[in-house]
This record gives structure tokens, sequence and C-alpha cells, in this order.
């Protein structure tokens, strides 16, 4: 029997010893994949992650901090979820090869957005570059070598304690046209982390 599915839930579901991705004008067979791939995919509660398969554009991030940063840069930059393009955004912590081994053969477009973890950023982009990636984004090592400075950084402490202070002072309801924004962005990060069966907090 050959059960066809464009559906995350239903791939969960089957498992990986006899899938078959298919994207573009190529096939891979699970099986097809590196053994150290392989095993890394099969060790992880739910497959989620083979929503790359599915995606027309992958976003590879590094934990729950990053996601919500990335979805959020996404909704104000197009109005809509990267989830509404066909774009998936997934968390990966630093097995950002092991998820190329899956997109670059199918030919889809994968963006990398990581640490520089006080590593020259050119370096890091030649790495993932070299292994598959379509674009990765690092911030320069002057600017901090994770998410949070970084994050101070690229905005200044001052307008970071505005934007508490604004955040403290605004209804719990919020300005209507920022909250229906806001509530799906919650939702869906809520959906990924029970799909993955962790808690729906930032790390």
């Amino acid at each position: 029997m050959v059960a066809t599915t464009h559906s995350s839930f239903v791939l969960n579901k089957l498992g990986l010893d006899r899938l078959i991705l298919i994207g573009g004008d190529a096939a891979l067979p699970i099986t097809g994949l590196p053994a150290e791939t392989l095993d890394h995919f099969k060790k992880l509660p739910g497959y989620d992650t083979l929503r790359a398969a599915l995606a027309k554009r992958v976003i590879l991030v590094e934990g729950p901090s990053d996601e919500l940063v990335v979805q959020r840069a996404y909704l104000d930059a197009h109005d809509c979820l990267p989830s509404d393009d066909g774009v998936a955004v997934l968390t990966c912590g630093l097995s950002f090869k092991r998820f190329l081994d899956i997109t670059k053969p199918l030919g889809i477009p994968t963006n990398v957005v990581t640490d520089n973890d006080e590593t020259d950023p050119q370096e890091i982009r030649n790495k993932y570059q070299a292994l598959g990636a379509t674009s990765v984004h690092v911030g320069e090592l002057n600017g901090g070598v994770t998410l949070e400075p970084q994050i101070v950084s690229a905005n200044e402490l001052e307008t970071l304690n505005d934007l508490f202070d604004y955040i403290r002072a605004v209804p719990a309801s919020g300005p209507p046209p920022q909250q229906e924004k806001v509530r799906r962005l919650a939702t869906l990060r809520s959906t990924s982390a029970s799909q993955r069966g962790a808690p729906a907090t930032a790390s």
C-alpha cells in the first residue's frame, strides 16, 4: 500500500522506516539519509521536524526564543505568519546539519539563524552554506555572542526599558489590531511546543 500526505501530523504517525520525502523534482527515501541523521530523527518524539519536507521554505533557529523573534519579525514584515506562506520555522538546537541533510537534496530553500558563540561569523556562514543553507544569519561579535545581548545591542537598553514600561501600561486586552496578531502567534507557539511534548515557554 502507498499512502501520500501533505500533513505533518500523518507523517508523525507513519514513522520513518518506509517514508519517502518528495520535494520539487527530487525524491529522498528516508533510509537514504546519512546514518547519523536518520538516527537523530528516530530519537526525536513525534518527528515534527519532518515538516521541513513539506515546506516551501525552511528557517532553522536554535531555540524557542529565537523562534519567537523570527515569527514576530516575519509577521511585522509580511503581515502574516510564516506558516501562512508555507514557511516552516524549526527549532533544532545546533543540529542544523541534520535538517540540511533533508532540505538540500529536496531543493527546499533553507535559512539558518544562529548565534556566533564567540566564533567568527564568516566562518559560521561558510560552514552552513557548504552544507546547503541558502543563507546564514548570524550576529557580529561586537553585538554580543547570543540572542539576548544582541537584542540589547540592536535596540539599546533605554529603548527596551521604554518598551517594557509601555507594555505594563497597556490594558490586558491590548490595542485591537495587535491583539489578534499576538493571539495567533501565541497560539502557534503553544501548538508547536505541545507537538514536541515541551511546555510553551521561551528558553
